[in-house]
């Protein structure tokens, strides 16, 4: 009986109980856990990446002031669970902000559309 008690403490020890998880220095790369898709909150909107690439841009708009990849915590600011603080904000020439931004990334430019407001994905503006 101790032998078989000493095993299942053994194997719950060995198996991580108690671990938090790790995490990792945002990056353009970076994971959207457990958020729908890779996203820019700006102006209490959420704003969904596309792979659409953009060859014009206009003047910046904004930049990301916050990095979160945890859905369940309320952000503030121009955030992203994707791209990292920093990341330039820039208008499409004759699309509103209110529909669609773009930006840069090591590839180029690439849309975002807007998709309703934070708290409401899903419920499209446009």
């Amino acid at each position: 009986m101790k032998k078989m008690l000493l095993l299942i403490v053994t194997v719950f020890a060995l198996t991580g109980c108690g671990q938090s998880p790790s995490q990792s220095p945002p990056t353009s790369s970076g994971s959207s856990s457990s958020w729908a898709y890779k996203l820019i909150n700006w102006h209490n909107h959420i704003y969904k990446l596309t792979f659409e690439q953009v060859n014009t841009v206009g003047k910046r708009i904004g930049f990301v002031t916050n990095y979160s990849t945890v859905e369940s915590t309320p952000q503030t600011g121009t955030f992203s669970n994707f791209f990292p603080v920093g990341t330039k904000i820039f208008e499409i020439p004759n699309v509103p902000t209110r529909t669609a931004f773009a930006v840069r990334t090591k590839d180029g430019y690439v849309k975002l559309v807007d998709t309703g407001a934070y708290g409401q994905i899903g419920s499209s503006t446009n």
